[in-house]
Formats: C-alpha cells, structure tokens, sequence
C-alpha cells in the first residue's frame, strides 16, 4: 500500500513537473533582488534614508519595487520621494521590461538586462523624447549597489546622478 502511495505521487510529480530545458519565466532571473532594503547614506544632495521593498506579485508575473527616501541633510534636506517600479514579461520568451512612477509624476520605461549574475541593469527607452536613464543593482551577500545615471538628450555618456549601498534586512 505504501509503495502503491510513493509510486503514485512520484508519478504525479513527474507529471506536472517542468523538464530541465524547458523555458522559465524570465522574472526568475531577477529574484536576487527579492526583499528589503535599507540605506543610510551621505549623497551629492544629502543625507538620506531609504527603503526599497523588491516583491513578486500577481501570481509572481511581475515583480514591484516600492522605494521611500527621505534626506535629513543637505540641499535636500526636508525632502522626500516615494515610487514605484514594475518589472514584467509579455511572455516566457519575452524579455524583462519595467515602468517607473514616481511622487513627482515621473515615468521611465526600461528594458531590463541580466548581464552577469546578481545584477540587473534597467536601461531606459531610446525612443522616450528627453534624458536616457541607467538604473543599475548589483547584489553581493547581503549587500546591494544601486547606481543611477542620466544621459542627456542625444547622448550617449551617462553621468552618475545618484549612488549608493543597501543592506537586505
């Protein structure tokens, strides 16, 4: 009876399970980000305060980043700035794109690479009239970089506007 039981569960298993080559949802490729992250940092516009909140939603088709930061110091002292970043996929075999909104009214489309592992690299739409945007994070341990640049119209060099390291909680 109890080898009847394993044999039939180890057949279902194989039944429903995926082959090893078949294709994985491409968000899989961006759960090194997945968490709570906090910075407390010194930045070209102040001090500042964060947390990011990297989370898969909706049956995990997409993932959200929800950020808050507020600077303590500084030329931004006082301020604060809440957004929101929605990482997804049309389809398996699609690759990562992600919409940024932001408290300001800010949008960003990004197409989103994985050049290596632990990081991911948002790279702003060329056909977007204005600044390009690079939106980088790249995870080690428990710690994460996260670099922000801005090219402007027309360009291709990128200036880093803002930078910093957070620590997964």
């Amino acid at each position: 009876m109890l080898r009847a039981l394993v044999a039939l569960l180890v057949g279902a298993c194989a039944l429903f399970a995926q082959p090893a080559d078949a294709p994985r949802r491409p968000l899989e490729r961006l759960t090194f980000l997945l968490g709570e992250w906090t910075t407390d940092t010194d930045t070209e516009l102040g001090h500042s305060t964060a947390v990011s909140v990297f989370a898969p939603d909706l049956e995990r088709h997409i993932l959200t980043r929800r950020a808050s930061s507020r600077f303590t110091s500084g030329k931004n002292a006082g301020e604060h700035h809440d957004d929101l970043l929605v990482m997804y996929a049309e389809g398996p075999q699609d690759g990562i794109r992600a919409i940024y909104f932001d408290g300001e009214g800010h949008v960003i489309h990004y197409t989103v690479a994985v050049p290596e592992p632990n990081t991911a690299v948002f790279d702003s739409d060329p056909a977007q009239p204005g600044p390009r945007y690079r939106l980088t994070h790249k995870v080690t341990g428990r710690q994460m970089e996260t670099r922000f640049e801005v090219a402007a119209a027309g360009q291709t060099r990128y200036q880093t506007y803002i930078s910093g390291v957070s620590t997964r909680k």
